[in-house]
């Protein structure tokens, strides 16, 4: 993983992972983000957390809030990006090398299958 200024940051392609750094000296980190298209000083985003479409409107996030709340499953959305939108021109950015990705990767193929393997598959 590398530390980049936000000038390096919009240089990177598409696809890049990254996560901003909310505090240097403590070494602390803000959302796992897919960095999308840069778009003059700012770029698109997905953060892995996912999205839920519903929580576009605040009657749709009292809503969708609420559900989940109350067991109720919602799908978040991994493909649509966001623009990032926050312009702080003193932002340091955690990059993830290919390696870290593909790390992280099979730690979450192995915690799928640590948490999942009991639980086996459901044709309803």
């Amino acid at each position: 993983m590398n530390i980049v200024d936000r000038q390096t940051f919009l240089l990177l392609p598409a696809g890049t992972v990254y996560a901003k750094v909310t505090d240097a000296h403590a070494g602390e980190f803000g959302a796992v983000c897919i960095k999308g298209e840069t778009v003059g000083a700012d770029w698109y985003e997905q953060r892995l957390i996912g999205e839920f479409t519903e929580l576009d409107s605040e009657e749709g996030r009292v809503e969708a809030l609420g559900a989940m709340r109350r067991g109720e499953s919602r799908t978040p959305d991994f493909e649509t990006p966001r623009r990032d939108s926050l312009f702080k021109a003193d932002q340091l950015f955690a990059v993830f090398e290919q390696a870290d990705v593909v790390a992280l990767t099979f730690r979450l193929t192995r915690a799928t299958f640590d948490a999942y393997r009991d639980l086996g598959t459901s044709e309803d």
